[in-house]
């Protein structure tokens, strides 16, 4: 059945792991910080930027490692997003270079086919076992894309095989004491019952008075929260659809078909509900395909102009000069565009009528001085480049301009804070109470609290009307015993364990050396992926020094 397959695979010897691993790893396994994107754009005027093995300022690194990705996400049925694809670029270059560093073999044609058949994409979901019709489905799927080949997706699946075997090194054996197994399965298998008082902050409303006395303080302590955002004027070049809508070829009968079929929910239905066939409405289809291709064009266009903005102001910003300084009015004539204003906007409110998206105003956001343009933005109207002319500085105004929101902020905070001095007056009432032999409810519901009564219940089997927050505090309580106040969602609550059942649980029985498994596979996956987000943040570092070297 993978007799498409077999004339790509090489057989090799089996994976060799040594100490090799625990040197690579102890080399790499320091804090850096969050980890974050490449970086610059893509520039083939540059010089490369390194990436475990992989040049950031290739289209051909990036591209193939965007499609190796996509692939991936979509064989483990995972969502596909800019988000997941971003990440799983930076983690495929970490795991493949360590894959090389081990050396680590491409899988013999045994080894792949088994692997093949165990992909969550080729397996039909009511038996769990391969299937030859997913399998080709998903094959059919993008053999409309000229750029996702059979060989890009034998390519993806040997490297997932080969990452696999570096994730499995890298998580470790997970060990587990079996103390903590039975602590995990008391935890989840222990009934309870108790009682949940609760007081509502949304319902309190105490008697205040507010004047300038009160104010003044509040404002003077609280100055920062009325600090203005700076404000941002810039310009912007558009490439609109309209531009480049004659370039575009007339679609074939497969890329029609494909464009039919992934918008399927947006076309115009029939008398029953259902979508009309694409014969109906192929007009319609062939405008939406043009109009996606008439896009993609726009957004490249203004993907080169980001580009030569970079090799236009390089030079001047290399040599410390202000690279704002230099003329670009040639560059604009070269790309038949003209800068148009933007409205002024901020952080806290992107808005400039619709004609860049708040998305795109995003990357306004984090440029500078020495990179004042963005990339190419995909608009409304069709694609963009966004160029900052001037960041205004931000002030913090004088009271009497923000009086209302003074008094407004004010207001809730001093409510809040008697709510809370009324609720941790009433927790210690209740903890009096209850050692005193009282009725928790009623003594609760004297204090002006909703209570709440739980029989008989576990973790695993969370009864209606309990909040995730609430049941996660029994953890830390005992039979008989009064938790503090906590508030979750501005509701005062305090728990009551009335009685437990803790069950007994042997350290040799089979449930404990399962839980131990189970145990075992999620410490291995959280060790894995912490280790690879270090790396993946190591890379950026090493990433950004460069960058800063070049200027």
């Amino acid at each position: 059945m993978f007799t498409w397959l077999q004339t790509h695979i090489q057989k090799h010897h089996k994976i060799i792991f040594g100490i090799i691993l625990v040197v690579v790893i102890i080399s790499f396994v320091f804090t850096i910080g969050n980890f974050g994107g490449f970086g610059n754009p893509t520039n083939p005027n540059a010089g490369p930027r390194d990436f475990y093995g992989f040049n950031m300022n290739s289209a051909r690194d990036v591209q193939a490692l965007e499609r190796w990705t996509t692939i991936s996400l979509a064989l483990e049925s995972q969502r596909i997003s800019d988000q997941s694809v971003s990440y799983g670029v930076m983690q495929r270059a970490v795991m493949l270079n360590l894959a090389a560093q081990l050396q680590i073999p491409e899988p013999t044609q045994e080894q792949f086919q088994a692997y093949v058949g165990e992909r969550p994409a080729f397996q039909d979901w009511r038996t769990g076992q391969f299937s030859q019709e997913m399998y080709t489905q998903f094959v059919d799927s993008f053999k409309n894309n000229p750029n996702m080949t059979e060989d890009t997706l034998i390519t993806a699946l040997s490297q997932d095989f080969r990452i696999d075997q570096v994730a499995q090194a890298l998580g470790g054996p997970g060990y587990v004491m079996p103390y903590f197994a039975v602590e995990e399965i008391k935890r989840r298998d222990t009934k309870w019952w108790v009682e949940i008082a609760r007081m509502d902050a949304a319902n309190f409303a105490p008697d205040l008075t507010i004047n300038e006395e009160v104010l003044r303080p509040f404002y003077e302590e609280n100055k920062a929260r009325y600090e203005t955002q700076p404000e941002i004027i810039a310009e912007y070049v558009s490439f609109p659809v309209s531009d480049f809508i004659n370039e575009v070829a007339e679609p074939t009968e497969g890329e029609l078909s494909a464009v039919y079929n992934q918008n399927r929910a947006k076309w115009p239905k029939n008398e029953e509900g259902v979508t009309k066939p694409l014969a109906e409405i192929k007009d319609q289809v062939i405008a939406k395909y043009k109009e996606d291709k008439a896009q993609e064009l726009a957004l490249t266009e203004a993907n080169k102009l980001a580009v030569a903005l970079y090799d236009t102001t390089y030079e001047a910003a290399r040599k410390g000069n202000d690279p704002k300084s230099v003329p670009l009015d040639a560059l604009f004539t070269e790309f038949k565009v003209e800068p148009k204003e933007l409205p002024p906007f901020s952080a806290s409110k992107l808005d400039v009528g619709g004609v860049i998206p708040p998305a795109g105003l995003e990357q306004v956001l984090a440029l500078d001085d020495k990179r004042f343009y963005t990339d190419g933005i995909k608009t409304p109207e069709g694609a963009a480049v966004v160029l900052v002319k001037e960041t205004g500085a931000t002030r913090i105004p004088e009271m009497q301009e923000v009086y209302d929101q003074v008094v407004a902020d004010y207001t809730q905070y001093e409510r809040l804070r008697q709510f809370d001095l009324k609720a941790r007056d009433a927790e210690v009432e209740l903890q009096a109470a209850v050692d005193a032999g009282k009725d928790f409810k009623a003594e609760a519901e004297t204090l002006g609290f909703k209570v709440q009564a739980f029989d008989d219940f576990s973790v695993m089997q969370k009864p209606e009307g309990i909040d995730n927050f609430e049941l996660s505090a029994l953890s830390e309580m005992q039979e008989g015993e009064v938790s503090n106040l906590e508030e979750f969602n501005d509701v005062g609550t305090i728990i009551y364990v009335k009685k437990t059942d803790i069950p007994e649980v042997s350290p040799d029985s089979e449930e404990v050396v399962s839980e131990m498994d189970r145990m075992q596979s999620r410490i291995a996956m959280a060790t894995e992926g912490s280790i690879v987000n270090e790396l993946i943040a190591i890379g950026n570092k090493k990433l950004e020094a460069e960058d800063q070297s070049a200027l």
